[in-house]
């Protein structure tokens, strides 16, 4: 048996197939979701704060009094006493307190009753988190152009300005950005109508594709059965996922890789196709290629 089927077998015999709680892994999922603030200061940052720019698309920030504070002090910066409007075309406040100037993607509104609830650590984590949801998705412009090297350098930026520890990752082998072998993460497209995707350190880019041209691994993966290109990314994918944080379950990990990862299938459709093809006999090579090269185990 080869290195990679050898390792391969490793990594499927730690998923249980036969149980269906979902995955008792660690590893935050859905950064945007998941929170390490809890109790009442958890709840309304769940319920009554978000960064401007995702705030902007929420009909309820239009409903209430808001206020738009400095993640980096909690000084507020502005106040909208008829609530949020539609479109916030254009915000650029500096903090006199952190003397940082803030844009759209780096500001919190909050329901202003609850504006000086939260403490500045859960501020922080309320910027961070949807900082990593936007770069690992693939922040692109109106027209679809992608900025996600632009954006990383600017959060970048604002956390040293805040002295906030953070770092790029790439969601999948979880390295830092220093580790990677190129300076930037690769978009990767599930879907190009509408656009959707992923960004991936290039090590995981090249795992989850094969580090092949799409029109042959979209006959390959056709040959075998599948229905196209991106079932296999996606198996690859799983597989991949599963290495890294070992999730308990089939029905577990399904759930994280869409969370995680913006697929364009269903949970329940991940988890089909692994159990069809990973218990169905022998997985077929296009899926298992050089599947750990350079992003797991070397």
């Amino acid at each position: 048996m080869s290195v990679q089927r050898s390792r391969l077998a490793e990594v499927l015999e730690t998923l249980d197939w036969d149980d269906p709680s979902p995955s008792a892994a660690g590893e935050a999922g859905n950064p945007a979701r998941d929170s390490s603030v809890g109790g009442s200061e958890g709840a309304i940052l769940r319920q009554h704060a978000a960064v401007l720019e995702a705030a902007e698309g929420r009909p309820r920030y239009r409903e209430v009094p808001v206020s738009v504070v400095c993640p980096g002090c909690g000084g507020v910066l502005e106040r909208y006493p008829h609530g949020l409007p539609a479109r916030v075309a254009y915000f650029a406040e500096s903090c006199p307190e952190c003397e940082v100037q803030l844009r759209r993607w780096g500001s919190i509104v909050i329901d202003t009753v609850f504006e000086t609830a939260p403490s500045l650590d859960a501020l922080e984590e309320v910027t961070t988190s949807r900082w990593k949801e936007r770069i690992w998705s693939g922040v692109t412009t109106g027209d679809d152009y992608a900025r996600t090297a632009e954006y990383s350098s600017a959060f970048e930026e604002q956390a040293e300005a805040f002295d906030w520890e953070w770092e790029l990752r790439c969601p999948l082998c979880r390295q830092s950005s220093e580790e990677w072998s190129t300076s930037r993460l690769d978009y990767h497209h599930w879907s190009r109508r509408p656009d959707r995707g992923v960004c991936l350190c290039r090590s995981c880019h090249t795992a989850v594709t094969g580090g092949e041209r799409d029109r042959d691994v979209d006959w390959a993966a056709q040959e075998v059965g599948l229905k196209n290109r991106y079932d296999v990314q996606v198996l690859r994918l799983a597989i991949i996922e599963q290495a890294v944080a070992e999730h308990g379950s089939a029905e577990g990990l399904a759930e994280r890789v869409c969370e995680r990862y913006n697929v364009i299938q269903s949970a329940s459709a991940v988890e089909s196709m692994l159990r069809q093809v990973v218990t169905g006999g022998e997985i077929p090579e296009v899926i298992t290629r050089n599947v750990f090269k350079g992003c797991v185990d070397g």
